[in-house]
């Protein structure tokens, strides 16, 4: 709201007046002249109308600084209002922040919830793998005291590591890697391959006299020295020969 003041300029009075006294105004000074450059009312600049201009000044005091403070109030009550509604906007934002939070909040109770899930199936796996663990662990132990209790029995019958040494002449005689036949004709070669795996059919024999045949052995002893493609007795390991099962009736 605009103060209540007044100048003198030459021939004239420049008066600023309060948009809630332009009326009461005007009703006293009829011959005041409104000036937009200076945006105030003018009257002519002459005794009479400076006393009868102080007159009015008092007149209007106290009602003008009734509206100062109904205007400061209104300033106050429109920042106070202001304030109010920056405040609800920062209440807003907090409430928004807690929300996402809590819906932040949620989620990791949910993957939480999820991981829990994952880590008690992988429990029951773990368990079932070692249940696997321990049978598989059980049927090795089994199977090695079974080799070692069959090489002990079968110790009159043949001598495994030697079984195994004739396999391994007889693969690479059949490739052409053995000193034995270098300079040897294909007949020849062939006779000395023969020789070697007469001693494998002499143990499969003697197994089969006490009703016994050896899934290794059986191999070797099916082998043909003209089809090595066919043949895989190559690749019988020490497990194999003394996998001892009774001979098929």
């Amino acid at each position: 709201m605009e103060n209540l003041t007044y100048r003198k300029e030459d021939e004239i009075i420049l008066i600023k007046v309060p948009f809630e006294l332009k009326d009461l105004f005007r009703s006293n000074f009829k011959t005041a002249k409104w000036n937009g450059f200076h945006k105030c009312w003018v009257v002519k600049n002459n005794t009479r109308n400076e006393n009868k201009l102080k007159i009015w000044l008092e007149e209007v005091k106290e009602v003008n600084k009734k509206l100062e403070e109904q205007k400061e109030l209104e300033d106050t009550e429109a920042l106070e209002g202001k304030k109010l509604e920056e405040l609800k906007k920062e209440v807003q934002k907090f409430l928004d922040q807690i929300k996402e939070k809590q819906k932040s909040i949620s989620e990791i109770n949910d993957i939480l919830k999820e991981q829990k899930e994952v880590e008690k199936l992988l429990d029951e796996k773990r368990k079932e793998l070692q249940v696997l663990s321990d049978d598989e662990y059980k049927r090795k132990k089994d199977l090695e005291e079974k080799l070692h209790k069959n090489e002990e029995d079968l110790k009159e019958i043949m001598d495994v590591d030697k079984v195994l040494e004739t396999i391994k002449k007889m693969r690479d005689i059949q490739n052409g890697n053995d000193s034995e036949i270098k300079g040897l004709s294909h007949s020849k070669t062939r006779r000395v391959w023969e020789e070697k795996k007469s001693y494998i059919d002499s143990i499969s024999e003697k197994l089969e006299e006490i009703g016994l045949e050896s899934i290794g052995i059986d191999r070797v002893v099916y082998s043909n020295y003209n089809r090595p493609d066919r043949d895989d007795y190559y690749n019988v390991t020490r497990e194999d020969i003394l996998n001892i099962v009774q001979c098929k009736e």
